[in-house]
């Protein structure tokens, strides 16, 4: 199995510096890999407790950190409902919280997420498979200006409208299939011969899954949570992977410097060879505060 690569791990060990009999949390541990570089540079008694909402995800890293079992906790949650899972699993306190935004490899390269117009599958897009509406139903059920307000606001698509027309129109022919393939082809078709800097149908697929997910909203919503909750001289690492989580991240913590210390004055980025190795990584931000 090809494991999702860590993004900016020695940024992220190099921030929470990793000590014995210290309890961490991977918020996001997907596949394991931020929460193996933890374990591997702490102490033999610091301990891991390790979430995640996609029950896969976590079936996996369990098997990927099974030589560190008697220190490591898994719970399937949703970082929004951190707290009270950490809480029901008798923990009361912890020294870092890492939350890691990016979409796993695992979950891009499974064609029935429907993460990727790469893959032909279904437009489903839930990260948990609890939700209840996917991607395919919000492309149907919605109208031609909702549309448009989802591909602009969380895709910052140029073509927003012209793209929600032709979803519109094809909707009514009936060709609108529950495809990633005809709707990728379909945005492809839009865009014609104008040039972008990236696949066109990048920023509506992002676009969608960020609202089927909710993930902006959570985000504030946990950030919030997270440091009220915090004991002092704890810390929270987030990375973040476009402008719209990055800017909800350092709102968040300005609005609570009463209460923090910004540890990252400006983003930390990866370097020229992390991209060149891991290309997702390219768009990645880390920004770490420290509870006072």
């Amino acid at each position: 199995m090809r494991y999702h690569i860590p993004v900016l791990s020695q940024e992220v060990i190099g921030i929470i510096r990793p000590e014995k009999d210290c309890i961490y949390v991977d918020a996001t541990c997907g596949m394991g890999g931020h929460s193996l570089a933890i374990l591997e540079s702490c102490g033999a008694t610091c301990r891991m407790i390790c979430c995640d909402r996609d029950e896969n995800a976590l079936r996996i890293a369990k098997e990927r950190l099974s030589k560190y079992s008697d220190r490591t906790v898994f719970l399937r949650t949703n970082y929004t409902d951190l707290i009270e899972a950490l809480q029901q699993a008798g923990i009361v306190s912890v020294d870092s919280i890492l939350l890691d935004l990016g979409v796993s490899l695992m979950q891009l390269e499974e064609p029935s997420r429907g993460f990727s117009f790469k893959n032909e599958g279904p437009l489903d897009m839930r990260m948990d498979k609890n939700l209840e509406l996917t991607a395919y139903d919000l492309l149907v059920r919605l109208g031609e200006g909702e549309l448009t307000a989802i591909f602009c606001e969380y895709g910052e698509e140029p073509l927003s409208g012209e793209i929600s027309r032709a979803i519109v129109a094809e909707r009514r022919r009936g060709k609108l299939a529950n495809s990633t393939r005809v709707l990728a082809d379909l945005i492809c078709r839009v865009y014609g011969g104008r040039r972008s800097k990236v696949y066109p149908a990048t920023r509506v697929f992002q676009a969608l899954r960020i609202k089927v997910n909710n993930e902006l909203g959570n985000l504030e919503t946990a950030l919030c949570r997270y440091i009220k909750w915090m004991i002092p001289r704890s810390k929270l690492v987030v990375v973040s992977y476009h402008s719209l989580e990055d800017r909800i991240v350092k709102t968040v913590f300005r609005s609570n410097k009463s209460s923090l210390n910004i540890l990252t004055k400006k983003p930390v980025t990866p370097s020229p060879e992390e991209i060149r190795e891991n290309r997702m990584s390219r768009s990645a931000k880390l920004r770490a505060v420290v509870k006072l």
